[in-house]
């Protein structure tokens, strides 16, 4: 039995430009389509309405901002300290990189 030779034929492919077009046309169709169902067609109320209710931050962040408070005090008492800790090793550093500056190299 023979082999059959299969071959493909050639396509044309679809240029960028091409390609840039239909997202374009789908794109505003499906604009168009938002543009033609509002909010009130889906029983939804619109955002004024929605944010017209709110007065004020939720409860949430009120306690937030007391337990930020608490928190920079804390983190100020240990911003002391850290500094205290770490002010010796580096006037240590500071003197031993002196002192082999002005030793006379060898």
């Amino acid at each position: 039995m023979p082999r059959r030779r299969i071959t493909r034929t050639p396509t044309k492919k679809m240029g960028t430009m091409a390609l840039r077009d239909t997202d374009l046309l789908l794109l505003q169709c499906s604009i168009s389509l938002h543009r033609s169902h509002s909010a009130r067609d889906f029983g939804l109320p619109s955002a004024n309405d929605v944010f017209s209710q709110i007065s004020g931050p939720p409860e949430f962040l009120n306690n937030r901002t007391e337990a930020d408070e608490e928190a920079t005090a804390r983190d100020a008492e240990h911003a002391k300290r850290v500094v205290m800790e770490a002010k010796p090793q580096l006037v240590g550093i500071h003197e031993r990189v002196r002192n082999n500056i002005d030793a006379q190299p060898s």
